[in-house]
């Protein structure tokens, strides 16, 4: 079946630009003081690749419109400084940023794998000759997943490996089978290093091939359980993931999942609002642990919040639609010392028609 991010008519909506930050969706806090998104003009222009929050700073990597690669940080979320030089080492942008052994790392499509200080860029393993998406780092190694194609990279004791993706799994019942044969197609929207794990497991968000969520240790991609998981949950797969407390949640189309130990994985909450009949999916998940509200950014809705008590509601203020009441495709949101950043790039399947950096306080 082919994959439900077709059943809208995409053609038509991303064929309007995102044109700024100046329509008025109306009141969105009860206090009566209006949150308005803003532009951060740090990041104008810049194709968005990573956002992660490391040693209590937020950084932000990325593509300029001359295709270098870009890193800026942030101590507070106001105040911006760039965290590289300019350098040729990442001329297709700078896909993904980690911390590895105390100090920040990069990598982008067909490059090492650098240590990344502001004068410097420093390589640290041969060329990691994928269309590198995502990165994560344990103890033990670093891990890099890819958007296309079918190899993932592991660098660990001063040697790379590639990794492939030997999983089947039938899109109408809980069975996920490591068959070690036949190598499947790996499309990586987050890694995420699982809580309280033995053997310091990376999960993988997955949106090919029925997988949902996957797991990576000991050198092999193997199975995380598909428990009450829907055929579309599969179909569309997993673009998102974050632990709240010791629970883990997942972005898929039309709502956001958790996964409950005993159960399997379940809804929470409820549906996300349907827009002309056709549900969202949810691309990016953050939380605000000290206002208990959950936020996504979506596809066509722009972001939602779930407020306790109230549910899903539109949190669009200050950002212009760009046709109608839809608006263009979230990157990724991250919440930051009481501030919510928005991202706008390609490095998801659903690529956004803006490039930049949204701000909100909340």
């Amino acid at each position: 079946m082919k994959k439900l991010l077709t059943l809208f008519s995409l053609s038509i909506v991303q064929m309007f630009a995102f044109i700024g930050c100046a329509s008025s969706t109306g009141p969105i806090e009860s206090t009566g003081e209006k949150k308005v998104w803003t532009p951060v003009a740090e990041f104008t222009n810049i194709c968005i690749k990573d956002i992660k929050i490391i040693n209590d700073e937020l950084y932000i990597s990325g593509r300029t419109e001359d295709r270098k690669g870009v890193l800026y940080k942030s101590s507070d979320g106001e105040k911006w400084s760039s965290a590289m030089p300019s350098d040729s080492t990442f001329m297709s942008g700078l896909n993904a940023i980690d911390s590895y052994r105390g100090k920040i790392i990069g990598v982008g499509n067909c490059t090492p794998i650098c240590i990344i200080e502001k004068d410097t860029i420093i390589p640290i393993s041969p060329i990691v000759k994928i269309y590198a998406s995502q990165m994560t780092t344990t103890e033990k190694g670093i891990f890099i997943g890819t958007s296309e194609l079918y190899d993932c990279a592991y660098f660990s004791n001063d040697s790379l490996t590639y990794v492939q993706n030997h999983l089947y799994t039938n899109n109408n019942d809980n069975e996920c089978i490591y068959e070690g044969g036949g190598i499947k197609p790996i499309a990586i929207s987050k890694l995420l290093k699982e809580r309280n794990s033995p053997n310091e497991r990376i999960l993988i968000s997955n949106t090919e091939n029925y997988n949902f969520v996957t797991a990576f240790s000991n050198g092999i991609i193997d199975c995380f359980p598909h428990k009450g998981l829907s055929p579309d949950d599969k179909g569309v797969g997993s673009y998102d993931m974050i632990y709240i407390g010791d629970t883990l949640y997942a972005c898929t189309m039309g709502r956001v999942v958790y996964y409950d130990n005993s159960r399997g994985w379940k809804m929470f909450g409820d549906s996300l609002p349907k827009i002309h009949n056709i549900y969202p999916t949810a691309l990016a998940i953050t939380y605000d642990e000290l206002r208990r509200n959950m936020y996504v950014g979506t596809t066509y809705s722009g972001v939602l919040r779930w407020k306790v008590g109230k549910g899903w509601e539109s949190f669009n203020e200050g950002i212009t639609p760009i046709w109608g009441d839809v608006y263009t495709t979230v990157t990724d949101i991250m919440y930051f010392k009481g501030n919510l950043f928005l991202t706008y790039g390609d490095r998801k399947k659903w690529q956004s028609q803006w490039r930049g950096v949204l701000k909100i306080k909340l």
